[in-house]
C-alpha cells in the first residue's frame, strides 16, 4: 500500500469517528479521542514521508537528465508536409536517385504511415525498388485511367489485401437452364404431400487469379524536369493514356498467360455467323438482331456494343426492310441533321481500338462487362533511372501496376429446356 492509500484509509477512520459522534449528538469519548489523535499523527507522518520520497525522486531525475543526451530528431520526419503536386513528387523521386544529390526529400522516407513505403530491397537504387506513389496521386491517376478506359470502369473489381498475391474463389458451373441443370444441378420442384424429396445441389468450379505486373515507361527531358507543373501534365497524359489502352487491350484480347484473359479468347464467347449471301465487310440489321437474341437475359440491361470505328458507316446506312422499301435503324428521325443516338436496342455503342477491323471476327462485340472480374493490389509504384538515357539528358520513370482479370462465365449456357441455342454475356459477330 503506498502513502496516498495509507493516508486515505486513516482519513476514512477519522471521518467514521466524527460521523458516529455527530449522529448521537455528543462529543468524542476519551477512548475515541485517543484513537483520533493517533490517526491524526499517522496522517502527518505519512504526508512527511511522501514529501521526502518525492524530493528524492526529483534529485534522481535531475541526475539522469544531466548524463543522458537529448534525443536526436529523426531527419526523415523533419519537414514532412503534404506534396503540393504530383509533379513535385516526381521531381523528388528523380533527385533521390541522383548520386550527386546528398539529401533525399524526407517525405519520401518511410514512417508509421503506410504511404511512401519503399518496395524491394531499397530506395536508392532503381533496380532494387522504388517509392510508392502518394495515395492522393494514386486515386487521381486511376480516375484518369478509368475516364480514358472503355472497359475497366465497367468490370467487377476485387481488391487484394496484404499478404496475398491473388484470389481463389468458387463459381457456378452452369451450361444449361433446363430442369435439373440450372446452377449446375440445383433443383426446386412441386411435390405431393408426403412425397420424399430429392436432394440436389449446385455444381461449383474454381476461379484462380494471380496478380500480374503491368509496367509503363516514360522518358522525360532534363528541361521538363525543371518544371514540376509541366512534368505532372506530361506524365498524366502519357501514363494514363498508355495504361488505359493496355488494360483495355488485355480485357478484350488478353491470352491469359502472363496477362488477363480477354473476352475474345474466353470459352464463353458466342460467335454469330454472317447471313447467307451477305457481302464482305458489311453489317446488316439481321446481324444485330441475332447478336441481341444470343445475349444472356440478365445481361441485357447492362451490356454495351463495342465496335471498331470502321463499322460506323455500315451502322449509319443500316436499314430494316419494310414492304418494298426500308427505314434507317441507327440514325435519328431527322437523319444526318441530328446527332446519332449511338445506341442499339437501347444500349450504348462505343468505338474502341481493341475490336477487329471491319469484316473480321470481333469487329462488333456485345458484352456485359460486369461479368468480368478484375483484381488489383495496392497503389501504383514509381521509380526512375538517370542512366538509361544519360547521353540524351533524359530521365526514365517506371510505373508499375499489379492487375489481373478473367470472365466469370466460362461457357455459353443453353437458355432454357426447350431452347435451340445458347446465350452468353459475350457475343461477337463472325468474319464476313
Amino acid at each position: 500500500m503506498n502513502y496516498a492509500e495509507l493516508i486515505q484509509e486513516a482519513m476514512n477512520k477519522i471521518q467514521a469517528l466524527l460521523d458516529a459522534a455527530k449522529a448521537e449528538k455528543r462529543d468524542l469519548t476519551d477512548e475515541e479521542q485517543t484513537v483520533f489523535d493517533g490517526l491524526e499523527k499517522d496522517v502527518q507522518k505519512w504526508k512527511n514521508a511522501a514529501e521526502r520520497e518525492k524530493k528524492v525522486q526529483s534529485i534522481k531525475d535531475g541526475l539522469k537528465a544531466s548524463v543522458t543526451p537529448a534525443p536526436v530528431a529523426d531527419v526523415r520526419l523533419q519537414g514532412r508536409k503534404p506534396w503540393n503536386s504530383f509533379g513535385e513528387f516526381l521531381v523528388a523521386v528523380k533527385n533521390a536517385y541522383d548520386p550527386s544529390n546528398a539529401v533525399i526529400d524526407p517525405r519520401l522516407m518511410p514512417d508509421h504511415s503506410p504511404q511512401n513505403v519503399a518496395t524491394g530491397m531499397g530506395v536508392a537504387v532503381s533496380s532494387d525498388g522504388g517509392f510508392m506513389v502518394n495515395p492522393t496521386f494514386v486515386k487521381s491517376l486511376m480516375e484518369s485511367i478509368m475516364q480514358k478506359s472503355t472497359s475497366i470502369s465497367r468490370i467487377t473489381m476485387i481488391p487484394i489485401g496484404p499478404g496475398s498475391n491473388g484470389i481463389s474463389m468458387n463459381a457456378i458451373a452452369e451450361t444449361s437452364r433446363a430442369n435439373g441443370s440450372r446452377f449446375g444441378g440445383a433443383r426446386a420442384y412441386w411435390a405431393n404431400e408426403g412425397t420424399l424429396g430429392t436432394a440436389t445441389k449446385p455444381k461449383m468450379r474454381n476461379i484462380t487469379l494471380k496478380l500480374e505486373k503491368l509496367l509503363a515507361f516514360c522518358y522525360v527531358t532534363d528541361e521538363l524536369m525543371m518544371d514540376g507543373t509541366a512534368l505532372e501534365g506530361f506524365i498524366r497524359k502519357v501514363y494514363s493514356d498508355e495504361m488505359a489502352f493496355v488494360l483495355d487491350d488485355a480485357i478484350f484480347n488478353g491470352s491469359g498467360v502472363g496477362n488477363p484473359l480477354g473476352v475474345f479468347n474466353c470459352p464463353a464467347l458466342i460467335s454469330v455467323a454472317k447471313e447467307n449471301g451477305q457481302a464482305a465487310d458489311t453489317i446488316v440489321f439481321q446481324n444485330i438482331i441475332k447478336m441481341w437474341s444470343r445475349l444472356a437475359p440478365a445481361a441485357q440491361t447492362r451490356a454495351v456494343w463495342y465496335i471498331n470505328q470502321e463499322c460506323q458507316p455500315e451502322l449509319m446506312t443500316m436499314s430494316q426492310t419494310v414492304g418494298t422499301g426500308g427505314v434507317p435503324v441507327f440514325l435519328p428521325a431527322g437523319g444526318v441533321s441530328g446527332s446519332p443516338y449511338m445506341t442499339l436496342m437501347g444500349r450504348p455503342v462505343i468505338p474502341v481500338e481493341q475490336c477487329s477491323k471491319l469484316g473480321d471476327a470481333g469487329d462488333i462485340l456485345l458484352a456485359d462487362m460486369a461479368d468480368y472480374i478484375g483484381i488489383d493490389k495496392g497503389g501504383i509504384e514509381s521509380d526512375t533511372s538517370i542512366h538509361v538515357q544519360f547521353m540524351y539528358d533524359e530521365q526514365v520513370f517506371r510505373f508499375r501496376y499489379r492487375f489481373n482479370g478473367t470472365p466469370y462465365t466460362n461457357a455459353p449456357v443453353v437458355s432454357k429446356a426447350n431452347a435451340s441455342f445458347s446465350v452468353s454475356p459475350y457475343v461477337a459477330l463472325a468474319a464476313r
